[in-house]
């Protein structure tokens, strides 16, 4: 949930549904995270996220901003929740290996 306050008065003036935009902020911070982590570059270190909406936002930062990867390893407790992240990857047109965990 957002609220939104007015500028000047601070006064709550809008309540929004915001999972996508949690999602998002998720996604960006964890992808300049894996690029800081990674020093610009050199070395691109694995990603992964329990949320599991938040996933394929983050594989989208991620190749949005020239990461690229040779393999994705899918892993959730939830045998279907696993399959479908593994599907997406598959039509995003993930050209890596990907292996279910």
């Amino acid at each position: 949930m957002l609220i939104l306050n007015d500028h000047d008065t601070g006064y709550p003036f809008a309540c929004l549904e915001s999972s996508i935009i949690s999602a998002t902020r998720t996604a960006a911070s964890a992808a300049l995270a894996a690029d800081r982590l990674s020093l610009g570059g050199r070395g691109r270190p694995g990603s992964g996220s329990s949320h599991r909406p938040d996933r394929r936002y983050i594989h989208s930062y991620l190749v949005g901003t020239g990461w690229s990867f040779d393999e994705v390893g899918v892993h959730d407790l939830a045998a279907d929740s696993a399959t479908g992240f593994a599907d997406y990857l598959r039509r995003s047109g993930a050209t890596g290996r990907i292996n279910r965990a």
